[in-house]
C-alpha cells in the first residue's frame, strides 16, 4: 500500500443556517434563495410526507417557526406545527391512571386514552392502541417493574424515559432487540455534582415555563397549599397516593 504524496484541496463553503428564508439580497423570497436551506427543506417535506410523524428539533422558536412557515409553503397545506410541549401535540398520547377520576382528569388535559393500570395491563392496552406498534415515547414515573414491563411498551426504535431507578432487574435484551434509546431524569444531578451550568440551564427552563403560564400555554393543576410548617402532612398525602395535580408549600 504506498500512501503518494499530494495536495487535497478543498472546496469548502460556510453556509449560516439561521438565515431561512433570505435571499441574496437579504429580503425573504420564495425564488430567490440561496445556500443549503432549499434542499434541507425539501428533503424534510419528503420524510414528512413517507412517515407517519415526524419531529424536527430546532435551537429556537424563530428558527422552528420560520422552517414550518417554508414547509407549509411548499406543501400547499399545513404538515407542519412549531410546538413547544409534548401535550400539545396531535392526537394525544395515552395516560396511565389509578381510578375513573384520575383518568377523567388526564382526559381534561388533552389526553385521547386513559388506561386503568389496576384494572388493565397498561402494556397490552398500549399496544392495542397502537395497533401493535407501542409507544414512540414512554415516561416511567414510577420506576422497578413498572419501568420493566415499559420496555414491552415502547415502539421499535422508541425513547424511554424514567424518572427512577430502574430496578436490578431490567428486561435488557428486549430493550436491545427493539433498538430503544433508554433516557434517566434526576433533577439534582445539577446540584449533587456542582454543574454550575446545569444549574443555569434549569433557570432557563424555568424561566420558559413562566412566559408560557403567563401567556396562557401552559397550566399547572393545585390541587392543595401547605404553609412550611405542614409539610409533613403533605408528604403524608402524596405517599398515600391521592394526590392529582401539585401539592404546594407557601414559604
Amino acid at each position: 500500500m504506498v500512501a503518494a504524496p499530494g495536495d487535497k484541496p478543498l472546496d469548502l463553503s460556510v453556509e449560516d443556517l439561521a438565515e431561512i428564508g433570505q435571499s441574496s439580497g437579504g429580503a425573504p423570497g420564495p425564488h430567490e434563495r440561496t445556500g443549503v436551506w432549499p434542499h434541507v427543506e425539501e428533503r424534510l417535506l419528503g420524510l414528512i410526507r413517507e412517515h407517519r410523524s415526524t419531529i424536527v428539533f430546532a435551537n429556537s422558536r424563530r428558527l422552528a417557526e420560520r422552517l414550518c412557515a417554508r414547509l407549509n409553503e411548499l406543501a400547499g397545506e399545513e404538515v407542519a406545527k412549531a410546538l413547544q410541549l409534548g401535550y400539545e401535540y396531535d392526537p394525544q398520547p395515552p395516560f396511565d391512571s389509578g381510578s375513573p377520576e384520575k383518568a377523567a382528569f388526564v382526559r381534561a388535559l388533552g389526553a385521547d386514552e386513559a388506561i386503568l393500570y389496576k384494572e388493565q395491563d397498561f402494556v397490552a392496552a398500549v399496544n392495542q392502541w397502537t395497533d401493535g406498534q407501542g409507544a414512540d415515547l414512554v415516561l416511567d414515573c414510577v420506576g422497578g417493574e413498572t419501568f420493566r414491563k415499559s420496555i414491552e411498551a415502547v415502539a421499535h426504535y422508541g425513547d424511554l424515559v424514567t424518572l427512577l431507578d430502574p430496578g436490578s432487574d431490567p428486561a435488557w435484551k428486549e430493550a436491545r432487540n427493539r433498538n430503544l434509546r433508554i433516557g434517566f431524569v434526576l433533577m439534582l444531578t445539577p446540584m449533587l455534582r456542582d454543574l454550575p451550568a446545569a444549574r443555569a440551564h434549569h433557570g432557563e427552563i424555568l424561566r420558559a415555563c413562566g412566559e408560557m403560564i403567563d401567556k396562557g400555554l401552559l397550566r399547572i393543576q393545585v390541587t392543595q397549599s401547605f404553609p412550611l410548617a405542614q409539610a409533613a402532612e403533605a408528604h403524608r398525602l402524596i405517599e398515600q397516593g391521592h394526590v392529582q395535580g401539585k401539592l404546594v408549600l407557601v414559604v
